[in-house]
């Protein structure tokens, strides 16, 4: 098993519509045959009829889920947020 090139890509996205923008962007910068894995909070809006049917139009992507109750992350999105606002 080989060891693809990762990226790391922390979008600063206000609403569902730069979200899906976003994630269209990428699909079209990311070469074709590279699979993606997104970690995403556990929350509703990340997991609609729309979000699947967008999964299953591009089944090279993964999306991982924070578990529920993960106070400890919070350290970390702060962490990102705060790199993310820098390289802005």
């Amino acid at each position: 098993m080989g060891i693809g090139r990762k990226r790391l890509i922390i979008p600063v996205c206000a609403n569902a519509d730069s979200r899906w923008g976003f994630l269209n962007a990428l699909e079209r910068e990311i070469p074709a045959g590279e699979t993606v894995h997104v970690v995403l909070e556990n929350v509703a809006t990340h997991k609609t009829p729309e979000v699947m049917r967008w999964l299953e139009r591009h089944p090279r992507w993964t999306f991982h889920f924070m578990p529920i109750s993960s106070s400890w992350l919070n350290a970390i999105e702060d962490f990102f947020a705060k790199l993310a606002k820098r390289q802005l």
